[in-house]
């Protein structure tokens, strides 16, 4: 059954890689020593190579394997770096029932063991999954099980480390995560809110980041989140533009949280978003006009200075040119009254 990975020649064309036929990338000629091509003779016929395995795989892996020959991946996966120095060989063998396996085999032929030999090869095999799963996104959850086997025949008995593990300084408390190669997923959608963090400002940022999915948020929570940030803060400043960037609100729905949640700051915060929403209001500008979303925003902020607005002016607002709203937004952050935005226009 083929595991589906695609031909390694044709990959490394895609990637740029120049391959040369029957030896690693980026070299010419024989092999870079005898012992490659050794070793590679050895295991280019599929009878050979599958006694190979059969000898030196464990004998409960090697008792599963089906009698048909291993099937050679054409391709090296060996950096530019290691060329000279070792061999490497891909093969796809079934076990039974029919379920792909992938042997991968390395010469080491260094006077003394590499101690960096399980990080290289978590390299290789990282790659060979990567191809496996190349445009093929169905395949990212049942990628094939790969099994290094490593040939060493240098001077000196070999004393690096069995496993990527054992390379990894950890203690009691780590291994379960080390050892497993798990990640901690933490859903912040499924959690409790006051199961976010222990840290008020932490618990901050946790929700805000959760509530920025919904359609809205509740004032209660919207005031909980800013209650929770520390005056003056940096996070104060940063939760506060993150709100009005990706939560869809009126100001008169900030401007209450804020007031509740921070009475004495609620005007100098207020102040310092103005120019956020007026960003919004450019961005929106593309979409639909530059002069439409200038006039939402001025809308929006007069609204939330002086107060509800007249019919006449809402209307005159959205018949304004798009360089006049831009005098109105200059003019909004002095104005003592609406009229003295309209006054000052007709006298410009």
């Amino acid at each position: 059954m083929p595991c589906g990975i695609p031909d390694a020649r044709a990959a490394m064309k895609r990637q740029g890689t120049r391959m040369s036929e029957g030896r690693p990338a980026g070299q010419t000629g024989s092999l870079a020593t005898p012992h490659d091509a050794l070793f590679r003779a050895l295991l280019t016929n599929p009878e050979r190579a599958g006694a190979v395995l059969r000898d030196h795989l464990p004998a409960a892996i090697a008792g599963r394997l089906t009698p048909a020959p291993p099937r050679l991946i054409d391709g090296s996966f060996v950096n530019e770096a290691l060329h000279g120095s070792q061999a490497d060989r891909l093969f796809e063998v079934t076990l039974e029932g029919d379920r792909p396996l992938l042997i991968f085999t390395l010469l080491e032929h260094k006077s003394r063991p590499d101690p960096k030999t399980p990080l290289q090869l978590a390299g290789y095999m990282i790659n060979i999954w990567k191809r496996y799963a190349n445009d093929h996104p169905d395949r990212v959850h049942r990628l094939p099980a790969i099994i290094p086997l490593v040939f060493y025949h240098g001077a000196w008995k070999w004393s690096a480390p069995e496993s990527l593990f054992d390379m990894i300084a950890d203690d009691e408390d780590l291994r379960p995560f080390t050892r497993s190669m798990r990640y901690i997923l933490r859903d912040l959608g499924m959690m409790a809110p006051r199961q976010v963090s222990s840290s008020p400002e932490t618990w901050s940022v946790f929700q805000a980041l959760h509530v920025s999915r919904r359609d809205r948020i509740e004032t209660d929570l919207l005031i909980d989140i800013l209650t929770c940030l520390v005056d003056g803060s940096d996070l104060e400043s940063a939760v506060l533009h993150y709100i009005v960037r990706t939560m869809s609100m009126s100001p008169v729905t900030l401007e209450t949280a804020l007031r509740q949640a921070k009475p004495e700051r609620w005007e100098t915060l207020m102040g310092t978003i103005a120019e956020t929403w007026i960003e919004q209001g450019e961005a929106r500008g593309k979409a639909m006009g530059k002069a439409m979303g200038k006039a939402e925003t001025f809308l929006r902020l007069a609204q939330l200075k002086f107060g509800a607005m007249s019919e006449q002016h809402i209307e005159m607002v959205h018949k304004t040119s798009s360089a006049q709203l831009d005098h109105w937004l200059e003019a909004l952050l002095s104005a003592e009254t609406l009229e003295d935005i309209f006054n000052r226009s007709k006298s410009d």
